[in-house]
């Protein structure tokens, strides 16, 4: 299943993804177990995106099975919003 095809769901707990297989929730991502998830994004070729509350940003190219962190620097994308 293509990362695009799945069910994800981002909580306070985590990322979760549905997997049909199994018929039931997974959790995703070492660097996800326990963070607050804040907003979701895949694109093409099992790309996925996660940020959480705290600013951190996380990447899996393989359809959410290894993450990592990606560099962010949150100021700049505070100043960003206001031009």
């Amino acid at each position: 299943m293509t990362a695009s095809r799945a069910l994800w769901v981002g909580t306070r707990a985590g990322l979760w993804k549905f997997a049909e297989k199994h018929g039931a929730w997974e959790r995703s991502g070492p660097f996800l177990a326990g963070a607050d998830v804040s907003a979701i994004a895949c694109g093409p070729d099992n790309l996925l995106l996660a940020g959480s509350h705290a600013g951190a940003l996380f990447r899996s190219t393989d359809g959410g099975a290894q993450w990592q962190p990606v560099a962010f620097d949150p100021k700049q994308a505070e100043l960003n919003n206001y031009y």
